[in-house]
């Protein structure tokens, strides 16, 4: 997890705050400029500081190295390695917006993860704070499908298959 991983995903949430406080000084403070910014920031930018705030907690001690035939997972200085034939499935969790490309409309939309199935009956969890892309990432690992699926609000703790 580096500082770039966090600017990337955050840049929405940064643009979208810097619109709104543009729109609050070009009309000067107007009550209804500053309810409609409002709430418009609780639906659009509140819910991808949480999303932040939680992609964060979960990977904040982790790396993961991905390799053509396994995963190497290092957590609080223990390493440990997944080997295409103990991976069962891997599901890429994103918004719509994220797989084709096009203008992310709310801060949340930038925010996606994968979650790992060992056969083993464990998961690991890879959050777009440790690379931009993790769809991406992971089509370098042969042998396992990459299902990818959509949702708006892409939280771990909903999406647990």
């Amino acid at each position: 997890m580096n500082i770039k991983n966090h600017f990337v995903a955050a840049l929405s949430v940064l643009i979208i705050t810097m619109g709104y406080l543009f729109l609050l000084i070009f009309f000067n403070f107007d009550f209804g400029i500053i309810m409609i910014c409002s709430i418009a920031f609780l639906f659009f930018v509140l819910p991808g500081i949480y999303l932040h705030i939680e992609y964060w907690s979960i990977n904040k001690d982790e790396k993961y190295i991905i390799a053509q035939d396994s995963i190497t997972q290092v957590k609080k200085g223990k390493e440990e390695t997944y080997y295409s034939n103990d991976i069962k499935k891997i599901i890429v969790y994103g918004s719509a917006t994220l797989f084709k490309t096009w203008f992310h409309l709310s801060a949340m939309e930038q925010y996606h993860f994968a979650r790992i199935f060992l056969k083993n009956g464990e998961t690991m969890v890879i959050t777009c704070l440790l690379t931009p892309r993790v769809d991406k990432s992971l089509e370098i690992l042969k042998n396992v499908g990459v299902k990818k699926r959509k949702g708006l609000f892409n939280s771990t703790y909903i999406y647990t298959e």
